[in-house]
């Protein structure tokens, strides 16, 4: 094996800064900075390092492996030797890592959709949790230390007026920080309200050139170029439109499924987008990922609300009960409220789940594995909430953990592994450190309007963003699978169905899912999701 000892992936958005508060050279690049700042402060020297970032360089005789506050920028590490490294999985299995598949992180991605950080599928492979340094001694052992967490201690601000203005000058320095002098800008462009602001931001900033991307498909229910040109006219952006046909999906679908540096239930939508971006000559692309969480969207996080405030009642009732509900039980809403019988951890886990831990058991060949969602949710609880008080707002609570739980496994790593399969980088404005530190010492309540959505991103995009924008239904952008299940890709899934594909599942289970799903009676994204996984497993030769 050969070790990748020093590597580093993002951007310093403050290095010149930097550089002349601690007295260091102009000339060092970034991972000459962040080994400079270690050996001055030591993991506390990344505490005023603003921007994505990812590294792993040597100090001394130690190795030291570093991820930005928020994780935009991705690290992972073999347990046993953190030396072998890289910013994706497939980078670390290069390096002659054992490929046998981790339970653990198969457990946490068919619970979830998503690989959930920190695990991956493979044994002993591992992301590096954001804000965190991992040390690594000569003789090899190892120390972990955290040097990020938002404080949620809630500030006296004086009127409501004084927190969008504060929220609004955050905004404002945020999205100048790391555009170049002669560089265009360019964004994603839905016509939703996170990527509207962000529109709306880089033209106040920015006098010249920019550009907008927006994907539309034949599928008129996923249309949404009448909002986008309505914000592009708006903010005279040189705006692009790419019609995605079912054609095209027909015949991409084998090449995005092997840019997936880790299975996910989502994402095809960022690969094709990303694929015509980088197409149109664009390198850079700003993306509104984090607006729904940190600024209290999805309906004003009902479904987390509704999970802390329901659990403590039905933890109760008996476990095997929720088990079998949760199987055979009819719509999703009951077979989701099952998972609370008996559930005695953080209850946010059970909102995003499209497995039951008994289904995933009924699902899986190998009759012995272990029932790991325990061991997931105190693995999250250790690295995410542990020295955090979060008080008795819930609000604030839910949207902590929504952004570092299913924002980050799924639409941040999407976006970041599949950008990058087609040499495309993001730029993600909203998942910013000290955007962060301030949105928490705010009120949960003064976030919230039940006339406007994401108020305080309303505000701050100000005239940029059209008043229909505002009040127009909420609309995510996503491909009619449905209809491809049952026509375009139903001759592959038929395949995975009839052969049991790897053998990572049961047969006759995934046979029968493949029946509800045919009668109604389960969602596609079961069927998908499972014969994502076995695909990446077979593609990278995971056993």
């Amino acid at each position: 094996m050969d070790t990748n000892k020093t590597f580093f992936c993002g951007e310093i958005q403050n290095r010149h800064d930097l550089c002349a508060r601690y007295g260091l050279l102009e000339n060092l690049n970034c991972g000459e900075l962040l080994a400079a700042l270690y050996a001055n402060k030591g993991a506390e020297g990344f505490t005023d390092v603003r921007g994505p970032f990812a590294a792993c360089f040597m100090s001394g005789d130690k190795t030291v492996l570093v991820r930005d506050p928020m994780g935009v920028s991705w690290l992972y590490y073999w347990t046993k030797d953190p030396r072998f490294c890289g910013t994706g999985v497939r980078q670390v299995l290069d390096q002659g890592v054992p490929r046998r598949l981790s339970y653990e992180g198969l457990w946490a991605c068919l619970l979830c959709g998503c690989m959930q950080e920190p695990f991956t599928m493979v044994t002993d492979v591992r992301s590096l949790s954001p804000g965190c340094v991992l040390t690594v001694a000569a003789d090899g052992t190892q120390k972990l230390e955290r040097f990020w967490r938002p404080s949620f201690e809630l500030k006296a601000w004086k009127s409501r007026a004084e927190v969008e203005d504060a929220v609004t000058e955050k905004l404002e320095e945020i999205i100048t920080l790391p555009l170049g002098k002669d560089e265009t800008p360019c964004a994603f462009l839905s016509g939703g309200i996170d990527s509207s602001t962000i529109v709306a931001l880089l033209r106040r900033k920015h006098a010249g050139r920019i550009r907008t991307f927006c994907v539309i498909h034949e599928d008129p229910r996923t249309d949404e170029r009448k909002w986008a040109r309505m914000v592009a006219e708006r903010n005279e952006t040189d705006h692009t439109e790419f019609m995605l046909t079912d054609a095209m999906i027909r015949e991409g679908i084998a090449d995005a499924l092997a840019a997936y540096d880790q299975p996910s239930l989502d994402g095809l939508n960022v690969y094709f987008a990303s694929k015509f971006a980088a197409g149109a000559g664009c390198k850079v692309v700003h993306s509104g990922e984090g607006g729904d969480e940190l600024f209290v969207g999805y309906n004003q996080l009902a479904k987390p609300r509704m999970a802390y405030k329901w659990a403590p009642l039905f933890r109760w009732l008996p476990k095997w009960a929720g088990d079998a509900l949760s199987i055979h039980g009819g719509a999703e809403k009951v077979r989701k409220l099952a998972q609370m019988f008996g559930c005695r951890y953080d209850p946010y886990f059970l909102t995003r789940r499209q497995f039951s831990p008994a289904w995933i058991m009924r699902l899986l060949a190998r009759g012995d594995a272990p029932d790991l969602v325990k061991l997931y949710a105190d693995q999250m609880a250790a690295v995410d909430t542990a020295g955090i008080d979060f008080g008795s707002d819930v609000i604030n609570r839910s949207s902590w953990m929504e952004v570092r739980h299913d924002n980050l496994s799924m639409y941040m790593r999407d976006g970041f592994q599949l950008g990058d399969a087609v040499g495309l980088a993001g730029r993600y404005p909203l998942m910013d450190a000290t955007l962060a530190n301030l949105l928490f010492t705010i009120p949960g309540a003064w976030k919230c309007d039940p006339q406007v959505s994401k108020p305080l991103l309303v505000k701050a995009a100000g005239a940029g963003l059209p008043e229909e924008i505002v009040h127009r239904p909420k609309q995510g952008f996503s491909l009619p699978f449905d209809k491809y299940c049952r026509a375009g890709l139903k001759d592959e899934l038929e395949a995975f169905v009839r052969t049991g594909g790897t053998g990572l599942f049961k047969q006759p289970e995934i046979a029968s899912i493949w029946q509800r799903y045919l009668s109604g009676k389960v969602s596609w994204m079961r069927i998908w999701h499972l014969f994502v996984v076995d695909d990446w497993c077979r593609r990278n030769g995971v056993t």
